[in-house]
């Protein structure tokens, strides 16, 4: 054999196990890989960090004509990301975060915070962000960092990407001539927001 033709040979076996491996990485990401929150179990937050959590999200993102972020059980959801997505540090510095939070309503109110009323949680919250409004570093800020969680896990949620944000998945097939009415859920497609 010849040099040219052992280098074509072996361009081509490349070329056919790097389409082979494209191929099966693009057919699997069809598959819908959803983790069920309401079965999940929590790993790293207590029943009282949940709620704290819960309470925390719904004042970063309260109910409007959308469901909010304590409606649609987003906690799950946050500890996921954190999980995946954090170093062992930074989980402990979030759950730090949240003795943080109880520690600013006792000195404010004499009270943990899921002991004070609404009213009582809405000015903790706002003395947070009164206060990382002065900080220097904003990004590694508390009210920052949980703002950021609770809104990555609520667009990251079932229910928003299929209910409010109509994400509809990529289908097995391509067609790439289809009508599109008014009335199609794919947001993208028909420019409604």
């Amino acid at each position: 054999m010849k040099r040219r033709q052992s280098i074509k040979i072996s361009i081509k076996s490349l070329a056919y196990v790097g389409m082979t491996g494209m191929i099966s990485s693009i057919s699997s990401g069809c598959i819908d890989r959803e983790i069920s929150v309401n079965s999940y179990e929590l790993k790293l937050f207590t029943n009282a960090q949940k709620e704290m959590l819960e309470i925390l999200a719904g004042i970063y993102l309260p109910p409007s004509d959308t469901p909010g972020a304590n409606q649609i059980n987003i906690v799950p959801t946050i500890e996921q990301h954190i999980m995946a997505f954090l170093p062992q540090k930074n989980q402990q510095s979030i759950i730090k975060g949240l003795d943080l939070i109880n520690k600013l309503s006792d000195q404010l109110f004499q009270k943990l915070f899921l002991e004070c009323d609404k009213s009582q949680q809405d000015k903790v919250v706002k003395y947070l962000s009164e206060d990382a409004s002065k900080a220097a570093k904003k990004s590694t800020h508390l009210f920052f960092i949980f703002r950021g969680l609770v809104i990555t896990a609520y667009f990251q949620s079932p229910t928003i990407r299929k209910e409010v944000l109509r994400y509809d998945s990529i289908p097995t097939n391509y067609n790439g001539c289809i009508d599109v009415t008014p009335s199609d859920l794919d947001w993208s497609l028909t420019g409604r927001s």
